[in-house]
Parts: C-alpha cells; structure tokens; sequence
C-alpha cells in the first residue's frame, strides 16, 4: 500500500455563535424567523426576486450544477440500483445569486407559495419551519441559521508539481482559454446516506445545493471552473468497501482514501470523473502512535485531478452543509492548490484567512488568495489536466459565479493548525 504523507492543514473552528447580521435584522441565539417573499419577474421566468427580511433580498435566477444526464445510484444489501435521469428535472427548483453566492432551492407550494432550502450565501443557511405559522402576506415561517462547522484538519499526499517553460508560455495572452468544467462523482458513504432515510429526491437535493455552492467558489477562480456532477451514489451498506473503520465505526482516513481509489478499477463511471468525492458521516480519524487523532476533516491527494490519484473525502454533517468549506479546500488541493505560506503559495501568508490557508476564521475564508489563484492557474496549463476540458455529458446554464468581491466580516478568529 502506497504511503501517504500527511500535511497538516485547514483547522475548521467549532461553531459558536455569538450575533450575526442578515439585512438589517442580527441573528441572535443561533437562528432568526423570516417569512420571505417571491416576486416574479415579467420579462424572464427563469428570473425572480427574493425578499428575505428588511434590507436583505435576493436577485436569484435558474442555475445548474447537474450532467443533462446524471446516473443515481444506491448500494444496498440486496444488490445496486442504478438509472439514469434528467439532471434539468432535479434541479428544476435550483436558483442563484451569484453577487450574495446564494444556492437555494424554491419549491412550489399552493398558488404563490414557497418552500425555500439552500445557502443566502457561504455562513448562513435558510429552511422552512416545519408549523402552520404565517405571516400576514401568506408566506411561510423560515428559519436562518448559521452554517456549523467543526474542528479538525485536512491532508493531502505530499506531491510536488513544476511549473514548464511550455506551459508558461501557454498562458501568456490568451485570450481564447477554454471553459474548464470539474465533471465529479458524488458518493455519500453509509452515515451520511441514511440521514436522508430512503427519500432519494431529499438527497439528491441536498447534494445538488452543496456541490452548487462548492461550484460557485471554484468560480471565483480565474480561469472560473464549475462543476458538472455526472452521479450520486448513496450506500446503504454499512462496511462499504471502499471504506477501512476503525473500533468504533470511525473512517480511517489514508487507508480509506487508498482503498476508494482502488476501487476506481473495478467502476466505469468513477474512472471517467475528473475528481471522485466522497462525503462522509463518519468521524475521520487518523492513526497515531497509541492510538487515534480525531482532528482530521478532509482528505486528498496533491495535483492529482484527471488521474487515478483523484480520490478525495470529507467529513459533512448531513442535512447542515458543514462539509462545503471541506469539500472547497480538498478539491484545491486536488487542483494543484497548496497552503498558503508554503511552496509555490509562499508569498501569501497563512495568516491571511484564505480558503487554502491553516486559518479558517475571518472575512476572507470564503475566497482563494492570488497565490492559489495563481497555482490553479498554472495547474490547467499542464496536458494532464486535459480531462477538464473535455466533458462526458454537461449543460451549463451559466458560469456559477460571476461576482468574486466578498464583503464584511464573515467570522472572525486565529485558530491555527499547528
């Protein structure tokens, strides 16, 4: 078994909440109850406007994160269920702001109704109140909250990738670069499939609004890449064999990462992604002398997008979104990505908060800093980043983000991972 060498990365700090602000109301005791409204726009049904509370509303239009066609596919003690379906009919109900990096699902109810799930933007998240409680517009009761996050660290395998002259010279003005699409296949291992029970359609929301939101920050990049996800797999077995458990049920994290990547062999459709994730319910540990270390988060390998190497796993607390950040983290390191404050990213400090930094609180962890940008960039120069030109089967209603300035303080704190 090919050994792993572990660098210590993205500490992901607890959740604790002290008063946030959305519009002109603070988010006070964790959560906040609005009654939102959606107005229609004349000129373009694909167009809406959602009034959230006073001084917050959102200018949200159609948006697509899904293959035209995306396979499902459950694993269950009695054997594998697969079909094929029309990734435009799951995300029927998938809207944008790509200026607040909204990702919300609006499903209709009754006339002029709404149930509203998803992302206001990368900290706080919007579900409806399960109660016959409205407002005096008719609208129904929502509930804001805080997106939890966790504590813990990343690792990638520790490779080094070299900047070529040919490749340099390849990115000097021009002005036709192709757009770059991330076509990735999604596998929610046993805990995180049995949150959702056996109801398919609420998974499948669920991961379309997480890798949607993921999609919008990969669009921050310049080049911009979005991703296009060609599967969803869910595992209703609980000892997997692409997963190694500790004592206690917990997944160790390099073994199960060596032990998904085999299993690539043995699958078609995992071998033609660009990047396999896997979303885990699980606690990642990690082996240590004596015994386990639980600050593990996420997984990856180095720069090894396209190849077989592109293996990638993080923990996410269903249904709460905890994992995006993860999942944005792992796959920039997949993307050729190091931290911040180490080669090639040597000149953005660590203690700067970016996305790739070992700093995960302040108003600048939602972005990439120049140096990842810079490191990404030089990645999809090289020929063995080919794959993300080239798709399976995609349909891109629009690059996912179009806007990159990220304003005011999103969370403030120095935990560092040391």
């Amino acid at each position: 078994m090919m050994e792993r060498s572990i660098i210590v990365s993205l500490v992901l700090a607890q959740f604790l909440s002290t008063t946030s602000v959305i519009g002109n109301q603070e988010i006070a005791q964790d959560f906040l109850i609005v009654y939102p409204q959606v107005f229609e726009s004349r000129q373009d049904s694909s167009e809406k406007v959602l009034f959230i509370t006073d001084g917050y509303m959102l200018n949200i239009r159609k948006a697509s994160v899904l293959a035209e066609r995306i396979l499902l596919r459950d694993v269950t003690e009695e054997g594998i269920v697969e079909r094929y379906v029309q990734g435009a009919y799951y995300e029927r109900h998938l809207f944008q702001d790509s200026n607040s990096q909204a990702s919300l699902l609006l499903q209709p109810q009754g006339p002029s109704g709404y149930i509203i799930k998803g992302l206001l933007n990368f900290t706080h998240q919007i579900e409806p109140v399960m109660s016959s409680e409205r407002s005096s517009s008719s609208s129904r009761a929502h509930k804001i909250s805080m997106i939890p996050t966790r504590s813990g660290s990343c690792g990638t395998e520790d490779v080094a990738l070299e900047n070529t002259p040919q490749e340099a010279e390849a990115r000097k003005g021009d002005a036709k670069r192709p757009n770059y699409v991330l076509e990735l296949y999604f596998l929610s291992d046993y805990n995180h499939t049995v949150y959702f029970n056996n109801e398919t359609e609420d998974r499948v929301a669920y991961v379309t609004v997480f890798m949607h939101s993921v999609s919008l920050r990969l669009g921050q990049l310049d080049p911009p890449i979005s991703v296009v996800m060609t599967a969803i797999q869910g595992s209703f077995t609980y000892n997997e064999p692409y997963v190694d458990l500790y004592t206690e049920g917990e997944l160790i994290g390099s073994s199960s990462l060596d032990k998904l990547e085999r299993h690539f062999g043995s699958d078609q459709l995992m071998n033609k992604a660009d990047i396999v994730f896997m979303a885990t319910g699980r606690e990642l540990i990690r082996l240590v002398p004596g015994g386990k270390s639980s600050t593990l988060a996420g997984l990856a390998s180095f720069g090894k997008a396209c190849k077989p190497q592109k293996g990638t796993v993080g923990e996410d607390k269903p249904g709460t979104f905890s994992g995006v950040h993860i999942a944005v983290h792992e796959i920039g390191h997949q993307l050729g990505a190091n931290h911040d404050g180490q080669k090639p990213a040597e000149n953005c400090s660590s203690s700067d908060g970016y996305i790739m930094s070992k700093y995960t609180k302040g108003k600048r962890m939602m972005t990439f800093s120049e140096c990842t940008k810079k490191s990404i960039a030089d990645f999809l120069t090289r020929p063995d980043s080919s794959c993300l030109k080239s798709r399976m089967s995609c349909r891109i209603i629009s690059m996912p983000n179009e806007a990159v300035m990220l304003a005011g303080d999103f969370i403030n704190g120095d935990a560092y991972c040391k």
